[in-house]
């Protein structure tokens, strides 16, 4: 039956978990796939006969509770935030707080299309989530319809714009040799960056989890890696006669899903007559671990083309790096919050340490990253470690410009200095 007929109140609930990323990272699409099957028993314990559940995607639920004022909803929604909030869940040795964010919202008669509502539901559970999550968001719209009662599009939709009118920009961080056995090869990581308001960038990181619950990261992958080729392409064509830099660029985890990526890939890095080896494809290590035969099936294939690999953030996940074995990796990208902390934490050196080691005897070099002080940089260089990027060295630029220029950034001088 359509909820907007007649004047009945009914609600319907947006839920949204706040720490699944965190699982999933960590211990596999298995523990996701334990922790949802948990789930499902503590929201349903809440819900009266005649609700329902469903799950939307991902890590997102829809409830749609008949006959339910608002009042009334509101206080379901909280019970079932607190069951979440209290509900204890461990895999491979490690325990997990798990939380959500939950919009909640009024329909009836006026409510506008079941599009609508959806669209404002997901809304009302992204101001949850904004407001630190582990909450609950009522929509308190009254009776007029719901798309023209929010004077925002919702952050998916907003997403689906960029996608569709090409609204994201690329920008590029150098990456610096700190060792002689190094190659001083010019080498930059492609970062991806949405505009926002007044002129502010949007980090990745800020955007790319939604992209991700969306089914975005297909669309985004390709744009990223099109935009990319093309514009090393143009920089070559202009400076025939330079060196070709070396690119780096991140692929999603739906990327070892894309049975095509490799022949388009391929096909632009042709069309642009540049050699392969100027692209290393990033894939992360919750990536690997979470579908390693698809993830090395797609980077023999891009080996086979010519490309360099690398796997990001390695150390991220508590496993044994013995997976790297089967792997055809150049370079290994050492897990930021192990850097940052490397000149003042001894645990976190050794990490370090060790990470770099395993990978010099299976001959790959390691890449540090967030490196942000001069302290850091010199304990790396002590550490052996081959290669570093982040803001002491450099921070990102525009790498495409409105006007169809491209600039390859290039760090500091004080900081990519080796050791004599």
């Amino acid at each position: 039956a359509d909820l907007r007929d007649g004047d009945t109140a009914h609600s319907l609930l947006y839920l949204d978990l706040d720490r699944f990323k965190v699982v999933n990272d960590s211990g596999g699409h298995d523990a996701g796939d334990a922790l949802l099957r948990n789930l499902g028993p503590v929201i349903a314990g809440q819900l009266r006969a005649g609700d329902t559940l469903a799950r939307i995607g991902g890590d997102e639920f829809g409830i749609v509770l008949v006959n339910c004022p608002l009042e009334q909803a509101e206080r379901i929604a909280e019970c079932i935030r607190t069951e979440l909030a209290a509900l204890p869940f461990a895999w491979g040795g490690a325990s997990f707080a798990i939380g959500a964010s939950i919009g909640v919202l009024p329909v009836h008669a006026c409510s506008g299309s079941l599009a609508d509502v959806v669209r404002a539901a997901d809304a009302a559970c992204y101001q949850a989530k904004e407001s630190g999550g582990n909450g609950v968001h009522v929509e308190r719209g009254g009776r007029r319809p719901v798309a023209q009662s929010r004077a925002v599009l919702p952050p998916s939709t907003r997403l689906c714009q960029a996608v569709e009118n090409a609204e994201f920009q690329l920008f590029a961080q150098p990456i610096v040799s700190l060792q002689p056995r190094t190659p001083a090869r010019q080498r930059f990581e492609i970062l991806l960056r949405l505009p926002g308001k007044a002129g502010q960038m949007q980090d990745a990181a800020e955007f790319l989890p939604m992209a991700e619950r969306h089914r975005l990261m297909p669309a985004i992958d390709r744009w990223v890696v099109r935009e990319s080729i093309a514009a090393l392409g143009s920089w070559h064509r202009a400076h025939p006669n330079a060196a070709q830099p070396w690119c780096s660029i991140n692929l999603s985890a739906s990327a070892v899903d894309d049975d095509s990526l490799v022949p388009f890939i391929e096909q632009l890095i042709a069309a642009n007559d540049l050699p392969a080896d100027t692209f290393c494809f990033e894939f992360a290590e919750s990536t690997v671990l979470s579908n390693l035969a698809r993830t090395v099936r797609v980077m023999y294939g891009l080996q086979d083309a010519g490309c360099r690999l690398g796997v990001d953030d390695v150390g991220s996940t508590p496993t044994s790096l013995s997976y790297l074995e089967s792997l055809p990796l150049d370079y290994l990208k050492i897990g930021g919050w192990f850097v940052r902390d490397l000149a003042d934490d001894p645990a976190c050196a050794r990490i370090v340490s060790a990470i770099n080691q395993i990978g010099l005897s299976m001959g790959m070099v390691s890449i540090a990253k967030h490196v942000d002080s001069e302290r850091v940089l010199q304990e790396l260089r002590l550490l052996d470690v081959g290669l570093a990027q982040g803001r002491i060295i450099a921070p990102p630029e525009r790498f495409t410009h409105s006007d169809g220029r491209v600039t390859i950034p290039s760090p500091t001088m004080q900081a990519c200095g080796c050791p004599s």
